[in-house]
């Protein structure tokens, strides 16, 4: 996330994720899964998740959401992180900063229910409802890759 900036293109950043897993001993778990093509997901502005990387030049305004699939020693991990591009001039409408700050928090409050016996959709459930306490609605149409 640190190497993100304005006048990068997406598939420079799906390079330098691509080479930095590998690097590391990993494999990049995204290459081929249901025929995706690169190493990452990189969805900016509205797309809601998983795009793939092009040209694509990030701008200053724009939002990305990074997510980092691979698999190492036996095990698949998934990260996902949002990356606000601002310069000085030009920045992140602050409807999107709170979004994002809201759906990280969601995060946080589903994995301290986590823990033996819990069923999976309690954490979905947990989510849910604390996105709904703060004005937003879950994408219930959307289905992940099973891991993350």
């Amino acid at each position: 996330m640190d190497h993100t900036k304005v006048g990068m293109s997406l598939d420079e950043i799906d390079k330098i994720v691509h080479d930095y897993i590998v690097a590391d001993g990993a494999y990049p778990s995204a290459i081929d899964f249901m025929h995706f093509p690169k190493s990452v997901c990189l969805s900016v502005n509205d797309v809601v998740s998983h795009g793939v990387p092009n040209s694509y030049v990030l701008k200053a305004g724009d939002y990305l959401n990074i997510d980092v699939v691979c698999y190492k020693n036996g095990f698949h991990g998934d990260n996902s992180a949002m990356v606000f591009l601002e310069d000085g001039q030009t920045e992140v409408n602050p409807a999107i900063k709170r979004l994002a700050a809201v759906t990280r928090e969601s995060m946080f409050v589903a994995i301290e229910h986590c823990k033996p016996g819990v069923k999976f959709n309690k954490i979905g459930e947990i989510i849910e409802d604390y996105a709904h306490g703060h004005g937003y609605k879950v994408n219930e149409e959307f289905g992940g890759h099973g891991i993350g």
